[in-house]
């Protein structure tokens, strides 16, 4: 079964700076692992800013989220 590195950065209430967290989750397929991770995110990012990202056994990108945070500027 594959696995997939969820990552997850937030920013701390109290002393400022950020936070991680990084689990592995195991799923058969890239839609049940982005399905966790979803899940997994809204439950650390409860209250908080930051960003979760989702990775195969590569380390390839397959899914991210920004939750709380100002929409980056299109330096274009």
């Amino acid at each position: 079964m594959p696995k997939f590195r969820l990552r997850i950065l937030h920013r701390r209430t109290t002393s400022g700076g950020m936070d991680t967290h990084s689990e592995w989750l195991k799923a058969r397929t890239t839609t049940e692992a982005v399905a966790q991770a979803e899940d997994r995110v809204s439950q650390v990012l409860a209250g908080h800013a930051g960003i979760g990202m989702l990775s195969d056994e590569r380390d390839t990108l397959v899914w991210s989220v920004r939750h709380d945070l100002p929409k980056p500027i299109d330096l274009g």
